[in-house]
């Protein structure tokens, strides 16, 4: 492989790698927390698994907070709101 291709490969495989750390920090905690405390290879997966399953309902209650939080907006809310949501998108 040449140098410049090598390189570029290890740039990318360390950007997936630190994405998939960030999008599964608890799991991560969860499996260090159990190595630290010998468990073995399946007490780490349920660990990782069950960290896993905490973040998926606590993901869901927050959706299901600003679905009912939206629903009860009123309109002049609402126009504020995308307003806001419209300046930080870098639109006017």
């Amino acid at each position: 492989i040449p140098a410049g291709k090598q390189q570029d490969t290890t740039r990318y495989a360390a950007l997936m790698a630190w994405s998939i750390l960030q999008k599964h920090e608890r799991a991560l905690e969860a499996i260090a927390a159990a190595l630290e405390e010998g468990a073995g290879l399946a007490t780490c997966l349920e660990a990782a698994e069950a960290a896993e399953a905490g973040r998926d309902e606590a993901e869901r209650a927050a959706a299901d907070a600003r679905a009912e939080a939206l629903a009860r907006e009123t309109p002049q809310e609402r126009a504020a709101r995308e307003r806001e949501e419209m300046a930080a998108r870098g639109r006017s």
